[in-house]
C-alpha cells in the first residue's frame, strides 16, 4: 500500500482531534481516482500526522486524486488552524514521548549546542509505503534523511 504522510506545524488543539479524524476518514470513504474509488483510509497520528494509505492492486492513485487530496488538506488546514502542507519542518520526540515541531534550518544549530543528538527519535515523513510507515516511521536522526542536515 502507498502512504502519503503530511505533518502540521503544530498539534491539532484537542477540542478538533475527533472532529479532524472524522474528516479524514470520510475523505478516505470518498476518494476516488479516475471516477474509481480507491482503496484507502486514513488517520491523525499523534495530533500532528494526517497519514493517508492507498491499497493500489485494484486502482491507482492518480494526479488529480493527488490534488484533490491536496485540496482536501488545505481545507483541513484551515479547519484545524494548523498547516500540513509545509515541507519546511522536522519532527522528533521529546524525552516525555511528546512530538516537537522544529524548523529544518535550526535542526544543525540544535544539533551543535547539544539540544538533540544522533539518537534521538525522528520522524521520516517521506515514508511512502504502509511496510515502511511500520517498520521505520521512527528513527534515529543519524539513520536519517534528516542527517544531512546536520552532517553538511
Amino acid at each position: 500500500s502507498r502512504v502519503w504522510i503530511y505533518a502540521a506545524d503544530q498539534e491539532v488543539p484537542g477540542h478538533l482531534e475527533n472532529n479532524v479524524q472524522e474528516q479524514i476518514k470520510n475523505y478516505t470513504r470518498h476518494w476516488h481516482s479516475h471516477q474509481m474509488p480507491l482503496r484507502a483510509t486514513g488517520d491523525l497520528l499523534h495530533r500532528h500526522f494526517v497519514v493517508l494509505v492507498v491499497d493500489e492492486t485494484s486502482n491507482a492513485v492518480g494526479g488529480c486524486s493527488l490534488d484533490d487530496s491536496y485540496r482536501f488538506l488545505r481545507a483541513l488546514s484551515d479547519f484545524a488552524g494548523v498547516d500540513f502542507l509545509s515541507r519546511q519542518y522536522a519532527y522528533f520526540q521529546d524525552a516525555q514521548g511528546l512530538v516537537q515541531c522544529i524548523t529544518l534550518e535550526s535542526l544543525r544549530e540544535k544539533y551543535r549546542h547539544g539540544e538533540i543528538n544522533e539518537k534521538d527519535a525522528f520522524f521520516d515523513t517521506l515514508a511512502d509505503t504502509l511496510g515502511s510507515l511500520r517498520r521505520e516511521w521512527v528513527k534515529p536522526l543519524g539513520s536519517s534523511w534528516l542527517w544531512r542536515y546536520v552532517s553538511a
